[in-house]
């Protein structure tokens, strides 16, 4: 609770080195004064409790009394609660991605996560959504229209991309353990593998081979990259990019001739 003496002396200060400032308001709190509505009054960097009277006039006094909460929604959107959830998600597991943790990770409280959700089952949904966005359909975009032989090599590539493949990897590693046990993300990781499924299939038939052929080519391709992407495989890295140069003209290559 703040001294009603502190704060007048505060207000007597502010309105002395700002003489033009706007009256201030009689019901509640003011821009410049202290706070009457059970809200604690904020400075750009400090809380009023503590401060100096005496503070230099270099320094601005621009008390303003607010809500925290508002103050951690300002600063906090909801891609960072998204973050924050996957990482955590990645070190621990799914039962320990929880409101009250992540907000004590993030050193905000609970109320600036309600600003963004309406409860924990939407910030895992908007996740999944998420992860699925910007694992499948930001890819499949990016490589829409080119040439599929280059397609092919640049998606056999894809888990050898430095610290952020690795990142997504781990990523797809916990999700793919969390859906062994929850229905909503096994329906996303579900909808996820048959998108990526489908393009690589559309990536064959454009390579001239059949429905059934570019479907066992496009589940070949799949099952590299996961392969590739979780348990990595033998040798250095000159051997894993010979190993996927085979993989490349094996799956690159016309279809046997009929029997």
């Amino acid at each position: 609770m703040i001294a009603p003496s502190l704060c007048q002396a505060v207000r007597q200060k502010a309105d002395a080195r700002r003489p033009n400032t706007a009256p201030r308001r009689r019901n509640g709190a003011s821009h410049w004064g202290c706070s009457t509505g059970g809200r604690q009054l904020v400075t750009d960097t400090f809380t009023i409790e503590g401060m100096n009277p005496d503070t230099p006039d270099s320094t601005r006094l621009a008390a303003e009394a607010v809500p925290l909460p508002t103050r951690g929604r300002s600063a906090l959107g909801p891609q960072d609660w998204i973050d924050a959830a996957l990482q955590h998600l990645v070190d621990h597991n799914i039962d320990a991605v929880r409101v009250d943790v992540l907000a004590r990770k993030m050193g905000v409280t609970r109320g600036s996560f309600y600003w963004h959700f309406t409860d924990r089952d939407d910030l895992l949904k908007r996740l999944l959504a998420h992860w699925r966005n910007t694992t499948t359909d930001a890819v499949i975009a990016r490589f829409k229209g080119r040439d599929p032989v280059t397609v092919v090599r640049e998606l056999l590539a894809l888990p050898a991309h430095g610290r952020t493949a690795a990142q997504a990897s781990s990523v797809e590693q916990a999700i793919r353990e969390w859906a062994r046990r929850d229905p909503t993300a096994r329906a996303m990781l579900d909808e996820v593998d048959n998108r990526r499924l489908s393009y690589f299939t559309e990536c064959f038939s454009s390579l001239g081979h059949q429905e059934t052929e570019s479907r066992h080519r496009a589940f070949i391709l799949y099952g590299c990259m996961i392969s590739d992407s979780l348990v990595g495989g033998p040798g250095n890295e000159l051997a894993r990019q010979a190993r996927m140069a085979r993989v490349h003209d094996l799956l690159t290559a016309p279809a046997p001739a009929a029997a």
